[in-house]
């Protein structure tokens, strides 16, 4: 799968640590989360998982809620291509 310099891009901007049964998150769009600056916020995420990767005993995700795409980091396994989920995390500068 070919990656794009744009995507590259983003992703490199921006990604979500995600934090385990946080309730108190800020449920946003991902093309709000550079729009509005919200680096150091606790945000709620869903969309579908495009792309998985492993990096270091971490899993490496990308979810896409139709309005763009982020990576996420998390301890452990990624999961599959295709699921929709919501993700509850900081957003931090990678």
């Amino acid at each position: 799968m070919a990656i794009g310099h744009r995507w590259i891009q983003a992703v490199a901007a921006l990604s979500i640590l995600v934090l385990s049964g946080c309730q108190f998150a800020r449920r946003v769009r991902i093309s709000d989360i550079e729009q509005w600056g919200l680096r150091d916020q606790l945000v709620a995420i869903e969309g579908k998982v495009t792309l998985r990767l492993s990096l270091l005993g971490a899993g490496v995700f990308v979810v896409n809620d139709g309005t763009g795409s982020i990576a996420v980091v998390i301890a452990g396994g990624a999961p599959p291509v295709g699921r929709f989920l919501r993700v509850y995390g900081d957003v931090q500068n990678v």
